[in-house]
């Protein structure tokens, strides 16, 4: 019997496993955001600046303008830690998406978009307490935007978690196996219809 929608199933399976990836997930709390009045010609945090507190479901709409959002935080005395961000679009996809740049104490970490969520914390601050600051680029229409819709970015959360290595191996292969079928013809020899047995 041949077994019906078995690609749909590996795709909802591979979705449940990707959030036993992280352990013991918690948010980052405590931000704040301050607009960038230069535009983006700040290349460092500014202490300066005006900042107002924001947290997870803040909403804003400004149109190619640069912001900026800081806290502090407490890294665990732990390896394998990661912090993951979006800061992305709620709507449509033509839109371009959150870009960003992580400063950790002052120093450039890692950039973020949404391809690029996760960050890896390096095993200097382990343990200890840091200033976090995010350089965000609030975006632009996309080439077939839709220019009689808002850009309406949403700060939908800043986590840390403990990155399980074994989870995260088994999800990207299966990720990167269901994504190579997906894209192979129909009638390419390299993919392979899945069969269930009858058992009696």
């Amino acid at each position: 019997m041949v077994m019906f929608f078995t690609s749909e199933k590996i795709h909802a399976r591979v979705n449940e496993l990707q959030a036993y990836r992280y352990q013991n997930r918690r948010a980052i709390t405590n931000w704040q955001m301050s607009l960038d009045d230069l535009h983006g010609e700040l290349k460092y945090p500014d202490t300066n600046a005006n900042y107002a507190d924001i947290a997870p479901g803040y909403k804003w709409k400004e149109l190619n303008e640069y912001a900026w959002l800081r806290t502090q935080v407490q890294l665990p005395d732990e390896k394998e830690m990661v912090m993951l961000f979006n800061f992305g679009l709620p709507g449509n996809l033509h839109q371009t998406g959150f870009e960003g740049m992580l400063f950790v104490n002052g120093h450039p970490l890692q950039g973020l978009d949404s391809n690029h969520e996760e960050v890896l914390v390096p095993d200097k601050y382990q343990g200890k307490k840091v200033q976090l600051d995010i350089k965000l680029w609030t975006g632009m229409y996309g080439r077939h935007g839709d220019t009689s819709k808002p850009i309406i970015h949403e700060f939908k959360y800043a986590d840390i978690a403990k990155l399980d290595h074994s989870t995260d191996s088994l999800y990207l292969s299966m990720r990167n196996m269901i994504d190579t079928v997906d894209i192979l013809p129909e009638d390419s020899p390299n993919r392979y219809e899945t069969k269930i047995a009858r058992t009696s």
